[in-house]
């Protein structure tokens, strides 16, 4: 009887215990896969977009394909010797990155055997033709390039006749997803070993957490995508030891560059035209709820382009670069100075009253004045003009700029290295 009964229990407690730890294991693994899996390909698709995104603020113009020197273009930018901001992407994303005109690709990170960027290879056809018919991403699985399988996503890029000449690829390298799902198992079987009831109370707890995690990972990329830097990915991704953690503290790494590069001008580290009208709506709205005033000046470096012509371009960066740090240790943390464009400085700030706007303001002109820039042993005189306007819940944000810009032109007209006021209440 006591065998009967142990037998009994083997077959009524033990085995099914086994048989529904064997199903739990199943189940979870699959959802592990499935949720690492997508990840990576969400991962893949953010990476190719913020990919795009970067291009688009860092190398202003249309992508267009120079036939005679066989080169293509992001504006006046040849897209081949755009590799340092790709490498810099792989870092923060750990995904390979690729640049195509048509089926080639002209800038790449992934390299051959000797270590040497796979440039002039082709892409599968069957892609290229999808991408130029429907105009649209698409997740791959398992593409083979090079001889290795890897998790892919292609984004198309468009000259200014909406024709596809190129696309963005992101890659990950399936062995590399196959490890993290791997490593994952493994615990789970060393659990299995310690007792078939804990392994299914923890392998549905760990599976719930895991997904909880990458579902958290997601919608944080999910947020960076829609360009909500300011979002904090949980401590409970972060903290974590494994893959999961080294994924999540990766996309953090990768939404504080990416922030930098989408809100920052390169050269001068100040904030750029893109992050600065964001700015200033920001403002104007706080304004309507607030009540508080604020101000908006557009400075011009007056005869800049004699410092490019003269000296070179690297005196021209030089002096940019000089006007922006002058700029906002003078503005003294009373808001913002943004490059607008080329030798053109917006300057968004808060005072109380009138008078005191304008003297700050004609502080920082003449001393921007006072300062010499030194290039090569040569002290250089370099002087602004500006003109400003009154912030007012009663204009939008393009009007201010509009009459700012307006003042400015008089300012230039009425010969430079001076302050313009544009009265929008007396207009």
């Amino acid at each position: 009887m006591g065998k009967s009964l142990t037998k009994s229990l083997v077959l009524t407690t033990i085995i099914p215990l086994m048989l529904l730890g064997v199903i739990i294991v199943a189940y979870s693994s699959r959802q592990i896969r499935t949720s690492i899996e997508g990840e990576v390909q969400d991962g893949l698709k953010n990476v190719a977009l913020l990919t795009y995104d970067a291009y688009e603020s860092t190398f202003p113009g249309e992508y267009k394909y120079d036939k005679e020197n066989s080169e293509l273009y992001k504006g006046d930018k040849k897209i081949s010797e755009t590799e340092s901001l790709l490498k810099k992407h792989k870092d923060i994303s750990k995904c390979e990155i690729t640049i195509f005109y048509a089926d080639m690709r002209v800038a790449t990170t992934l390299v051959d055997e000797k270590g040497s960027p796979i440039v002039g290879s082709l892409a599968n056809k069957s892609i290229v033709k999808e991408m130029e018919t429907t105009k649209e991403g698409k997740l791959y699985n398992k593409t083979v390039i090079n001889g290795k399988k890897f998790f892919t996503y292609y984004y198309p890029l468009t000259d200014d006749a909406d024709n596809v000449i190129g696309m963005i690829a992101t890659a990950k390298d399936a062995g590399y997803v196959k490890k993290i799902i791997y490593e994952k198992l493994v615990p789970l079987g060393l659990i299995i070993g310690l007792g078939l009831l804990s392994i299914v109370v923890l392998i549905w707890i760990y599976a719930q957490k895991i997904i909880k995690c990458t579902h958290q990972i997601q919608e944080y990329f999910n947020s960076v995508q829609k360009g909500n830097f300011e979002d904090k990915l949980s401590s409970n991704v972060t903290g974590r030891g494994d893959e999961i953690g080294v994924l999540g503290n990766s996309a953090v790494q990768m939404s504080n560059s990416l922030k930098k590069f989408i809100e920052r001008d390169a050269l001068t580290e100040i904030y750029n035209r893109r992050h600065g009208e964001k700015l200033l709506r920001e403002t104007a709205s706080n304004l309507r709820i607030t009540g508080e005033g604020f101000y908006v000046a557009i400075g011009d470096i007056d005869f800049f382009k004699k410092f490019n012509d003269t000296y070179g371009h690297d005196c021209g960066d030089l002096v940019l670069q000089h006007v922006a740090k002058g700029l906002v240790e003078l503005l003294g943390g009373r808001g913002e100075v943004i490059r607008w464009g080329g030798e053109e400085f917006l300057i968004v700030y808060k005072v109380s009253g009138d008078l005191i706007a304008k003297e700050v303001l004609a502080n920082i002109q003449s001393s921007i004045g006072r300062r010499k820039v030194v290039y090569n042993g040569q002290e250089l005189n370099v002087t602004m003009t500006f003109g400003a306007t009154k912030g007012s819940e009663k204009y939008s944000t393009d009007e201010l700029t509009k009459q700012a810009d307006e003042a400015l032109y008089e300012g230039k007209e009425g010969g430079r290295n001076r302050v313009v006021w544009y009265d929008l209440e007396e207009e």
